[in-house]
């Protein structure tokens, strides 16, 4: 290799970081700029300019690495150093403004996550090395393949060992080092080796695209920097306070994991939550006071960011086995780009739920059964069972994981025609698919058999007789959880608002794929002059397919749709790279379309990107800029203080309460930021107040019983009680009976008037829940519902005296 070559290699990596740093530096100045602006509501100027502060430095990010190409063809060495100088100047200037109290805890967190990944890496290098020792052909991976493959291996195999952990009741410091020590020492080596192969490999590919795969290379290394301060975001989200942290942080307290029979979700299979919880092992905690210099809520986050560009990377590999190497490159990289693109994409990576991990997983099964096609047919066998155990992943993430990667992996691998890959190879292929995915998910199915006799707890309870699980709580359960409205006007709006990307602008929920669609379509014309078009033409039955099964067994959250999203875009890609094959053949309109669909993507990307930007980010949301908190201006406590409706009760538990204090929460199961001593039960599990109050004789009675139960306060989300009544096969009602002694309860606590007003505000379309909890709760409320304005706070906290009044 020559001296111009290696000098190539070294430059690009090293002008893109920079590229990347001044992007990071741009936003931290714009940050330290909107702290000292007054406070002022959103206004339609304020967003025309949020915009093009962050459209110029998006498209100067996409077009940079496509210049540094040009200059360095132009052996230009010394206005290529132009380029390192002032990002490593702006780099230094935008650090010095941020909070510097800061810098050290996210310096600690980023270590310990990378800590985490090289383990995993590890883990992931020694599983294919012993698997290749075994005689197990799963040869033909290129080092870029392998880093993927391996480092979604090692993080399934780091999940699992959190979870051996965690049912032998050693949630502990000490084990989950242990568990990083092993990894390293079983395949650190190989990891190392691994990552500097592909790195070369990588580099190596992106030289011979042309100035489009820069540009859009440019855009998804600026979208990952952009990402990244939202892993110091405070999580914000019901179903993430809920379960999906709350879980992981009540496995660390109990030193172990069990099915918790106040949480119904704790049966889910919890593959991701794991991660969450060997982070909290691992630096000791969850949160601390302050929130900002805690350690494993940060770490938590910055794992499932972690998952963004292994999904990118899948992505990429994908369309280069199924498109060819050569133009599959470009396409690749577009794919990318509008997968970053995608606002779904952007909120999830800033949140704590489990479909970046779950989208991860499917592609690399993908990508498992992509190699298999491509390769020769002693290896079918061994990449079938692979892409097996990423099903099992993705459904170790969720159960619907099994709908929408096993079974249609399953179909692909018997059903799709392959050359040289004779039928009995792919019924033997599909059959291991499908044994290794189950296999996979064996652990937690056989846990939820053993501690709640029924291995899909709790989906399914009444077919399996679980105890303590009602008719009630089943048709509350699947009215939650079912699709409603099937006619072909219904399948028509919903592929509209998801499909096509009909609720953009809503900014976190839009999605690319009208985009998408302007640029695979054209391309998969192509496919009459492409070898394999098969294989293409399976991934879209399982693309058509994936909208299909959102549509008819799912209840239509948007996030659900993100996997089949994912797939859409692996088909742009190939359409992309179909187009530009067409045009090297023919050239003339296959040229011109092409070039036009590849830029007009690409502009997408960052008109999205900037409206994704500049309303989570600079929008003032009820006097808070959120960038402030992301770069440490202002602390997570002021945005959980506006947002997190309990946050005045951790005051109060913190600050005026004693300290054997201990709360029962009625109406609110988000307790993840609330202290530890605090009782409550999600709407699909029984409620200890409310079965008090159906099976005592007394008010008296479920007195006693709380105050036996430890519990000194009650705290009532008046609410939340409303819209889970109202939302969930009224969920909380109580008999006449019950309603009396929950009224002497709460008289016998100091509240002596239950009439109007009653204490809702500031709650978001409030009033229907409102009169319906009214409407079935008669003797408890009855003033009816309340008129004129609402008072300030939405809940109450009543102390549970020690004797009862008299």
């Amino acid at each position: 290799m020559n001296d111009a070559t290696t000098t190539s290699r070294v430059r690009l990596p090293l002008a893109l970081a920079l590229t990347a740093a001044a992007f990071w530096a741009y936003y931290s100045s714009q940050g330290r700029l909107y702290s000292s602006r007054p406070e002022e509501p959103v206004s339609l100027f304020l967003l025309a300019v949020a915009y093009g502060q962050i459209a110029l430095p998006l498209l100067l990010m996409t077009f940079i690495p496509a210049l540094l190409v040009k200059l360095q063809a132009a052996s230009r060495p010394r206005a290529t150093r132009i380029f390192f100088l002032i990002p490593a100047f702006s780099a230094c200037a935008a650090l010095a403004g941020v909070n510097e109290e800061l810098i050290p805890p996210r310096l600690f967190c980023g270590t310990v996550t990378l800590i985490i990944l090289f383990a995993a890496l590890s883990a992931g290098s020694a599983f294919l090395a012993l698997a290749e020792k075994l005689s197990v052909k799963i040869i033909p991976f290129s080092p870029l393949e392998r880093l993927a493959i391996a480092a979604g291996l090692g993080l399934l195999m780091l999940s699992f060992a959190t979870f051996a952990a965690g049912v032998a009741g050693m949630i502990t410091q000490g084990a989950a080092a242990g568990i990083l020590a092993v990894c390293v020492a079983a395949g650190g080596r190989r990891a190392w080796r691994l990552l500097r192969e592909a790195v070369s490999e990588f580099f190596a590919q992106c030289e011979e695209s042309p100035a489009l795969g820069w540009c859009a290379l440019g855009f998804v290394l600026a979208g990952l920097v952009f990402l990244l301060p939202g892993a110091f975001f405070p999580p914000l989200d019901y179903d993430v306070l809920e379960y999906h942290i709350q879980l992981p942080r009540e496995y660390f307290d109990l030193g172990r994991i069990r099915v918790l029979p106040h949480n119904a979700f704790s049966g889910f299979p919890l593959g991701m939550e794991m991660l969450t919880l060997l982070a909290f092992m691992l630096t000791g905690g969850y949160h601390g006071i302050p929130l900002a210099a805690s350690h494993g809520i940060w770490v938590a986050k910055l794992l499932n960011l972690a998952f963004l560009p292994l999904l990118l990377l899948a992505i990429f590999l994908c369309v280069r086995r199924l498109a060819g190497a050569k133009s599959g490159t470009t396409g690749g990289m577009l794919a990318c780009a509008l997968a970053l693109a995608c606002l779904q994409t952007d909120a999830l990576a800033m949140k704590l739920y489990v479909e970046l991990g779950l989208g991860a997983y499917l592609l690399l099964a993908l990508l498992c059964l992509a190699i298999a096609w491509t390769e020769k047919r002693e290896n079918f066998l061994a990449l079938c069972a692979l892409a097996g155990i990423f099903s099992g992943a993705a459904a170790c993430c969720k159960y619907t994981g099994l709908i929408f990667v096993g079974g249609p992996l399953f179909l692909l691998a018997l059903l799709t025609p392959v050359e040289g890959i004779p039928r009995s190879a792919r019924v033997k292929g599909a059959l291991a698919l499908g044994a290794v995915c189950w296999l996979t998910l064996s652990p937690w199915l056989l846990r939820n058999f053993a501690e709640a006799g029924n291995p899909f707890y709790p989906l399914w309870n009444q077919a399996f007789s679980v105890e303590n699980w009602s008719a009630q709580q089943e048709q509350r359960f699947y009215q939650a959880h079912h699709a409603t409205g099937f006619g072909a006007v219904e399948m028509a709006k919903q592929f509209v608002r998801v499909g096509l990307g009909g609720d953009w602008p809503g900014w976190a929920s839009g999605s690319a794929l009208s985009v998408l669609g302007l640029v695979f379509l054209p391309g998969l014309l192509c496919l009459r002059r492409t070898d394999g078009r098969g294989k293409i033409l399976a991934v879209l039955g399982w693309y058509v397919g994936g909208f299909l099964l959102w549509f008819f067994l799912t209840h239509r959250l948007e996030r659900f749709y993100h996997q089949v999203f994912l797939l859409g875009c692996v088909l742009s890609g190939c359409g992309f790279a179909f187009l530009r094959k067409e045009a090297s053949q023919s050239g003339g309109v296959a040229r011109g379309l092409g070039l036009a669909a590849g830029v007009w993507a690409l502009l997408f990307c960052v008109v999205s990107q900037a409206a994704f930007v500049g309303t989570n980010w600079f929008g003032d949301q009820n006097g808070i800029t959120p960038v402030k908190t992301l770069l440490g201006v202002e602390p997570p406590e002021k945005m959980l203080a506006a947002y997190y409706m309990p946050w005045s009760l951790r005051e109060k538990m913190l600050n005026a309460l004693p300290p054997d204090a201990k709360v029962l929460l009625l109406g609110s199961a988000d307790p993840f930021w609330l202290p530890s001593n605090v009782e409550y039960a999600m709407v699909f599990s029984n409620h200890p107040l409310w079965e008090l109050l159906q099976k005592s004789k007394s008010a008296e009675d479920v007195h006693q019983s709380l105050r036996a139960r430890g519990i000194t306060h009650i705290y009532i989300n008046w609410s939340e009680l409303a819209r889970l009544h109202s939302t969930y096969f009224e969920a909380y009602r109580l008999d006449r009976d019950g309603q009396a002694r929950l009224r002497e309860l709460l008289t016998s606590c100091g509240y002596e008037n239950l009439s109007p007003p009653w204490p809702f505000g500031r709650v978001r379309d409030s009033r229907p829940y409102v009169k319906k909890l009214a409407d079935n709760l008669p003797l408890l409320f009855p003033g009816g519902l309340p008129a004129g304005r609402y008072a300030q706070a939405p809940y109450e906290l009543f102390p549970l005296p020690a004797e009862t009044k008299k």
